[in-house]
């Protein structure tokens, strides 16, 4: 299963970086489990590093936490049903049914240790299929997960929060037993990229969210593809 990801950080409610790419899943025929996740091409967006101060999560860096989606809600979908995490079924308007699946914790009294205070911990995964169809790997139409958290020092007056997002748009489907020679590792500090696979139709439209960060805070990091000539990529 083959499609665009992307996966963006942000702290109370101002983004720290952005990456986005291609990405190919490999499931099991039989068992519909996942095999291994071979990574296209990327690019990544991340903040100038701030001033790290320990005693303030504010000033922490919070992009380190981007990564691709893992699909485990995907996989595990059956468990989750045994499980007593809430799993909503939800038919969507048009032609998408949604399964949501949520987990919480810390909701009623947080997690402190030598000053550092952990509340509100989240976890959900969206996965959206066709309207009324068997909910298969090729029904599938979107994939998202967000984890959000509150943290803050005892000295700092409020609580800050962490919110990660990961979303994943299929664009192909192939049932073959294909060889897959070229891998990339994804890696915060680099970009890796033959092409401006964003400007393509196909692609999820994140301009009008992130257009004024990528242009102005966010920095693009180096393109480590040596065959791809850099000419004034934009967005």
């Amino acid at each position: 299963m083959k499609g665009n990801f992307t996966t963006y950080a942000t702290l109370n409610n101002t983004i720290h970086g952005y990456a986005d790419g291609i990405i190919t899943y490999i499931f099991d025929r039989k068992t519909k489990k996942l095999k291994s996740t071979r990574i296209e091409q990327y690019r990544t967006f991340r903040m100038p590093k701030p001033e790290w101060d320990p005693q303030k999560f504010s000033s922490w860096d919070y992009a380190i936490y981007m990564h691709v989606p893992q699909m485990k809600g995907l996989v595990n979908i059956n468990s989750n049903k045994k499980t007593k995490n809430p799993v909503f079924y939800k038919s969507g308007n048009g032609e998408r049914d949604k399964i949501e699946i949520k987990e919480e914790r810390l909701q009623e009294k947080g997690f402190a240790i030598f000053g550092y205070h952990l509340f509100d911990v989240r976890n959900s995964t969206d996965i959206t299929y066709t309207r009324k169809s068997s909910k298969q790997l090729e029904d599938l139409l979107e994939y998202r997960e967000t984890s959000s958290m509150k943290l803050k020092y005892k000295k700092e007056p409020i609580y800050n929060v962490v919110n990660i997002y990961t979303n994943f748009y299929p664009t192909a489907f192939d049932s073959g037993d294909n060889k897959y020679e070229h891998e990339v590792k994804f890696d915060l500090d680099k970009s890796y990229y033959i092409s401006k696979y964003w400007e393509n139709p196909s692609f999820p439209d994140m301009q009008d969210a992130l257009d004024s960060f990528l242009k102005r805070e966010l920095k693009e990091k180096q393109n480590i593809n040596t065959l791809y000539t850099k000419i004034n990529v934009t967005i």
